[in-house]
């Protein structure tokens, strides 16, 4: 049994027909959502007719790909799942290390919801805290030099500039996390520092050594939102290219709303919409709009029409038909 159609395909089905009705100067209107009264197989979403003429329209919304796709449904689970309270009206903002990706791993998501419970009792709005993150490595002694090095797999190793040169040696970081190291105070700095030196010393005469300490995170009250919509907000970003998830979107939907258009029922023409901005953010109209223009008749066949529609308006229309 089909779902009734919902208020965004309604406001799309309704997009189409003013878009028909202003190149024909025929009143437009959805006929029929197919979806509903067909039993007998895939079908498109509903007919549109002009009391002569009918177009099969099959309606399908965009994301942002699927690397934008797994961001965004990340983000929004660590916005709920991070908050200390989910009727809170507190909005928060997370500043970890730039490097950092998400999905988090589930063990720092546990120990980030600990440590942002006990910064949320006390920070103002327009205020923010520090929250301290515990990590763990091992420093492992490489060779003798005359001149200290220690090396670490990330990019910023401005941090292991004052301790290489208090070490003779070259060393290497290794720490579990993949993400940068980050300080905010000179006093978290200079402890880890003189741990690292610590270690160092330790690891030459062992081979390897432990080194645990801590480091900085800003966490940021913003003005309070309404009842149950507080989340705490990770600044964070995800690797992917705009292009390519707007030709990935694109294509799988248009994949799948070909297969609701049965061989052997006729039509007076086909149709696509592709409805943005509904279920994702990140991929602008200017990068769906270049994926359709490079769309051919083969793409789309059997597809007569193609739109692209933003909200209440067709942003893109390009016709198939010879």
């Amino acid at each position: 049994m089909e779902l009734p159609h919902t208020e965004q395909e309604q406001r799309c089905a309704d997009a189409v027909c003013r878009h028909l009705a202003n190149d024909s100067n025929h009143r437009w209107r959805v006929q029929s959502w197919l979806d509903e009264s067909c039993d007998s197989g895939p079908s498109p979403d509903a007919l549109l007719s002009d009391g002569s003429e009918q177009v099969a329209l099959e309606i399908k919304q965009l994301t942002d790909g699927s690397p934008f796709h797994e961001y965004g449904v990340a983000s929004y689970s660590l916005y709920k799942g991070l908050h200390p309270n989910q009727h809170n009206q507190r909005q928060l903002v997370l500043y970890p290390p730039l490097s950092i990706r998400i999905p988090l791993d589930q063990k720092l998501v546990k120990l980030l919801r600990r440590r942002i419970a006990d910064a949320n009792r006390e920070i103002p709005v327009g205020a923010s805290r520090i929250v301290k993150i515990p990590r763990r490595g091992t420093v492992e002694f490489i060779r003798p030099s005359d001149r200290g090095f220690i090396a670490c797999r990330h990019v910023k190793r401005e941090y292991l500039q004052a301790p290489s040169a208090m070490v003779e040696g070259i060393y290497f970081l290794r720490d579990t996390e993949s993400f940068d190291h980050q300080f905010l105070t000179d006093e978290c700095r200079t402890r880890f520092q003189l741990e690292l030196v610590r270690a160092c010393a330790m690891s030459r005469i062992i081979g390897e050594a432990t080194i645990e300490w801590s480091e900085e995170w800003r966490l940021e009250r913003l003005a309070d939102v309404a009842e149950g919509q507080g989340g705490v907000s990770v600044i964070a970003f995800t690797a992917g290219f705009l292009e390519s998830a707007a030709i990935e979107s694109v294509n799988c939907a248009i994949s799948k709303a070909k297969s609701k258009f049965q061989i052997g029922l006729n039509y007076s023409r086909i149709a696509v919409a592709l409805h943005a901005k509904e279920q994702q953010s990140e991929v602008p109209l200017s990068c769906f709009e270049s994926a359709i223009a490079a769309l051919t008749a083969t793409d789309v066949h059997p597809v007569d029409l193609l739109y692209l529609v933003c909200g209440n308006q067709v942003q893109v229309c390009r016709s198939f038909i010879d």
